[in-house]
């Protein structure tokens, strides 16, 4: 047997202009407006994590990052005693 999804409740107040534009839209798409607004929510929320999350360098800033990376300095005894639990 699957496991039960839990659904929950978001609820949002608008002026009748932007509902109006909502269901204008949702209709055109043939989907209800929860369905619209839903779908067009988890679009931008994921565009604006990714665009959180992920690295954007420049080139000389990723010269840099991946030389490090490729060149990194020897452990000091501060590094080597906090990874010694000391």
């Amino acid at each position: 047997m699957g496991t039960a999804v839990r659904i929950e409740r978001i609820s949002i107040r608008t002026d009748s202009e932007t509902k109006n534009l909502l269901e204008r839209a949702a209709e055109s798409m043939h989907m209800t407006v929860s369905a619209y607004m839903l779908g067009a929510a988890q679009r931008q929320a994921r565009e604006d994590l990714q665009n959180i999350e992920q690295l954007k360098l420049g080139q000389q800033d990723h010269d840099i990052f991946f030389s490090t990376l490729e060149n990194l300095p020897e452990p000091n005894e501060a590094l080597k005693n906090l990874m010694a639990g000391k």
